[in-house]
């Protein structure tokens, strides 16, 4: 049976200070904090986690914030998700101008996958962008329900060719491709918030390149273990290099970056559980620091990591 993705499932990005990048998602925007941990692959590391309460699949924005460890500043170009939009209710416009405006955050006025937005960009630089329209997920709870953001509400990926990775998202993905005037727009399920992805055709630009305020990976939801190992099988006999299966604790997953096929962007493809209540009960996601398995030295990581605080939006 073909794989179809039911959407986005998270998106994860290089930030720059630790406690800058929790007062902006946690603080400025109002997410949840529902995973505080490290890096798997560097536990010096924090990987914080932002989302609803519950950290559904779609509403999830994940960082590693490197700005301790002397990392590169990103650039912009073609082979990158270019821009982060979250989905903010109808009529919350004025409130999130205001907010903005008092927190110091430039914003600009935008068009953003259909809907009336407000461009931004976090301490680091990142691009992203608050969307206004219908969304009938839950708000993150910092915030009254009637302003709260909902998570995220799609991606933008720069590409040199939108046809190719259109192509794959459609034969692979499953997802409902239809041209725009800048590229394309692939949707998953019949589209909505946490299921789009618009591809920006950009033939001139140069190719990114990954540091501070730049997107790692865009990550999509498998419902099962099967169907993301019947994806990989498919994704290794077409001669994608895909790594093997990742235990990511909260999920598991999948990587691949093919030129044509993602456009030099990469893809996750992760399972929508066992979810982020593994390790912590459902009503206090986010409160203590969770250390992946296989770290041999807790309180060494523990005392190398900078103290932080999680604010108050």
């Amino acid at each position: 049976m073909s794989f179809r993705t039911p959407g986005l499932h998270h998106v994860t990005a290089t930030t720059d200070g630790d406690q800058e990048d929790l007062d902006f998602f946690a603080g400025t925007l109002g997410l949840s904090l529902i995973k505080q941990t490290v890096n798997f692959d560097d536990h010096d590391v924090y990987h914080f986690y932002y989302a609803d309460a519950a950290g559904t699949p779609g509403s999830v924005m994940t960082t590693f914030p490197y700005g301790r460890r002397d990392v590169r500043q990103g650039q912009d170009g073609v082979g990158i998700t270019s821009l982060v939009a979250f989905s903010a209710p109808v009529g919350s416009q004025t409130f999130w101008e205001q907010r903005f405006a008092e927190r110091g955050v430039a914003t600009e006025s935008a068009e953003v996958m259909g809907r009336p937005a407000l461009r931004i960009s976090d301490p680091s630089g990142l691009p992203l962008a608050v969307a206004f329209g219908e969304d009938d997920r839950a708000g993150a709870p910092g915030l009254d329900a009637e302003v709260a953001l909902r998570g995220v509400l799609g991606v933008q990926l720069r590409v040199r060719q939108a046809a190719p990775v259109a192509a794959f998202l459609a034969d692979s993905f499953g997802m409902e491709v239809t041209q725009t005037e800048t590229g394309h727009l692939a949707q998953a399920e019949g589209g909505g918030p946490g299921q789009m992805v618009e591809l920006v055709e950009d033939a001139s630009a140069p190719e990114a390149k990954n540091g501070l305020g730049t997107v790692h990976h865009v990550a999509f939801r498998a419902r099962t273990d099967a169907e993301r190992d019947a994806l990989h099988d498919r994704l290794a006999a077409e001669g994608v290099k895909v790594t093997e299966t990742r235990d990511r604790s909260y999920f598991r997953s999948i990587y691949f970056r093919d030129r044509e096929r993602t456009g030099g962007v990469l893809f996750e493809v992760a399972t929508d559980g066992p979810g982020f209540d593994l390790d912590e009960p459902a009503g206090a996601l986010g409160r203590e620091l969770r250390l992946p398995p296989g770290v041999d030295d807790e309180q060494a990581v523990r005392e190398g990591l900078p103290d932080v605080a999680v604010p108050t939006p």
